[in-house]
């Protein structure tokens, strides 16, 4: 009985020996997997023309701002030059004259009257303004100057109605500089800021 017990236990070991259990087997000859990176695709910026109409008044107010005032400064800030247009873009909202329009966009795109917005028939104009916005829109997609914080943070406080109004209910400004005014010869003038002569169309009512 002894012998027969050793024999089968014998068996058993060359058994196991000659065909490994599963377990085993899986241990000794798996295959060793090897991890791919999928690169992901970067996204595509769009388009200026496709960004810009995806413009709220608060966009479209920081890039009249910039388009108006970036270059107009007072100690190395233009601050204020912004914050005296903000403050015509917030009087003609309240303006009969300008009731049709129903939002600050509309306003300031208004044709021909903010530089960032204009265009030309004259190639040369054209190029000009087409410039200008390219300059503009540079700075709102960096968002890192000092510019262009300035105008933000004016439009933030128009919006909130909390901007204070320098100009004395000021709804029209030009610069007598680069281009003469029918428009100024009416009006009566209210204060200049740099460059800017700013003038106020209730006062002639």
């Amino acid at each position: 009985k002894d012998q027969k017990v050793c024999l089968w236990v014998v068996l058993g070991l060359i058994w196991v020996g000659l065909f490994p259990t599963h377990a085993m087997a899986e241990q000794d000859y798996k295959i060793p997997f090897t991890s791919v990176e999928v690169p992901v695709p970067k996204q595509k910026l769009s388009s200026d023309k496709e960004w810009i109409k995806s413009f709220s008044d608060r966009e479209n107010i920081i890039a009249t701002l910039l388009g108006e005032s970036r270059g107009e400064k007072i100690k190395d800030s233009s601050y204020k030059p912004m914050q005296a247009v903000a403050n015509v873009i917030n009087n003609r909202s309240k303006r009969n004259q300008w009731k049709s329009r129903t939002s600050f966009t509309d306003i300031v795109k208004q044709k021909q009257q903010f530089e960032v917005w204009k265009i030309s028939s004259d190639p040369k104009k054209n190029k000009i303004f087409e410039d200008n916005r390219k300059d503009i829109f540079s700075i709102m997609r960096n968002k890192n100057t000092q510019e262009y914080k300035d105008a933000e943070k004016i439009t933030d406080l128009l919006l909130k109605g909390e901007l204070k109004d320098i100009t004395d209910g000021s709804d029209h400004f030009y610069n007598p500089n680069k281009t003469t005014s029918k428009m100024a010869s009416r009006l009566t003038n209210t204060l200049k800021i740099k460059n800017h002569q700013f003038m106020n169309s209730l006062l002639d009512s």
